[in-house]
């Protein structure tokens, strides 16, 4: 896994990011999301809506962005064989535990 750790602009995002959403401007303004407080979130799916707003798609909601704005990335390469029972990478639903 290559640890990014750093800010990413929302036009820059793929599917398979993970990204800290806490307190974000747009997705938790008053940071009452207490889902986010606790959890990173999955980039799903990004898309251009329009010149001006990029919707990003996660696991609790989507969110609409400016193209320019930065989240914090936690990763760059999607979770592949991530196992939703147990939260642990490198095994899938698919492979019993």
């Amino acid at each position: 896994m290559n640890n990014l750790n750093e800010f990413v602009a929302v036009k820059d995002l793929k599917e398979g990011m993970t990204v800290d959403l806490e307190g974000d401007e747009f997705a938790d303004p008053k940071y009452e999301n207490v889902g986010l407080q606790y959890l990173y979130e999955t980039v799903h799916e990004v898309v251009r809506e329009t010149p001006n707003c990029v919707l990003v798609y996660f696991d609790f909601d989507a969110v609409g962005f400016p193209p320019d704005h930065e989240i914090f990335v936690r990763d760059s390469e999607p979770i592949v064989n991530w196992c939703a029972q147990c939260g642990v990478e490198g095994h899938s639903d698919d492979n019993p535990h």
